[in-house]
């Protein structure tokens, strides 16, 4: 039987091997098994401003938290942080969003004070007192200004940093999660960019998913399927009415063909 946190602590192996006190790894395994399951599985965000696209289907907060350990493992070493820093900033970012969803992770909307909430979702029989709150502190700044509470110290700063730019959709980090397949990956990008511009995240989820995936499978990529459902859209008949993925793969193959008929597509033919 498939085991959320067995998942995810599969998917972070290389990232807890970069610890250097055997504490901190336990006290962040720990973390992790203490977290909401479903809040790995959710998407980091709902609309392609602030996260890049494969942040906002499944597994959005598992891909998000590995750009940001990423960048913030970069970030420590240019600092130069000493061990125990070094380690308190690494727990930091692994946590940081688990209070997205609430502390069952079952809220429908992010919770804006999502990094507050963290404070009661962790063990606190691992580390003393002084520096559970320190990583604390660090998961309470992480938003910046757009959050309750300004970094102030070196290690708050590094992680809004990291946060921040792992966030933003200008560049692109590679995410690969064990189990990843094409056809995941493309029907990821598909929900992402619909979600986009529809402007939110639809009903009949898994109708819609069966549908797109039935269009990748037959050969059909990510941007075909979404030029489709956008020139769909676009006729009078669509104008103010949900137009839904099943829509699409039933029309995806005569636009396809009309396409190749208005020169719009060139085909390769064998010589």
């Amino acid at each position: 039987m498939f085991n959320i946190k067995d998942f995810v602590l599969k998917n972070l192996e290389e990232e807890l091997s970069y610890f250097k006190d055997g504490r901190f790894k336990t006290f962040a395994v720990k973390c992790i098994e203490y977290s909401p399951p479903l809040y790995w599985k959710k998407p980091a965000a709902f609309y392609n401003g602030h996260h890049p696209y494969d942040e906002l289907g499944a597994w959005g907060n598992l891909r998000h938290v590995k750009r940001v350990f990423i960048i913030g493992r970069e970030l420590a070493e240019a600092e130069g942080l000493s061990s125990d820093d070094h380690d308190i900033l690494l727990v930091a970012l692994l946590i940081h969003d688990i209070g997205k969803y609430g502390r069952e992770g079952t809220e429908e909307k992010i919770m804006s004070d999502h990094p507050l909430l963290v404070r009661a979702m962790i063990p606190t029989d691992i580390l003393d007192y002084n520096t559970s709150n320190k990583i604390l502190m660090v998961v309470e700044s992480h938003m910046g200004r757009w959050g309750k509470i300004p970094p102030n110290t070196k290690l708050e700063k590094l992680a809004h940093y990291a946060d921040y730019l792992a966030s933003r959709t200008c560049w692109h980090i590679p995410i690969e999660l064990a189990g990843d397949t094409m056809v995941a990956r493309s029907m990821g990008i598909v929900f992402a960019k619909l979600d986009a511009l529809r402007g939110y995240r639809a009903t009949k989820r898994s109708a819609e998913a069966v549908a797109i995936k039935r269009m990748i499978k037959a050969g059909y990529n990510p941007m075909q399927i979404i030029e489709a459902w956008q020139k769909i859209k676009g006729t009078n008949f669509y104008q103010g009415k949900e137009l839904w993925m099943m829509t699409v793969q039933s029309h995806i193959g005569a636009i396809y063909i009309m396409d190749i008929m208005q020169g719009k597509i060139k085909l390769s033919l064998p010589t």
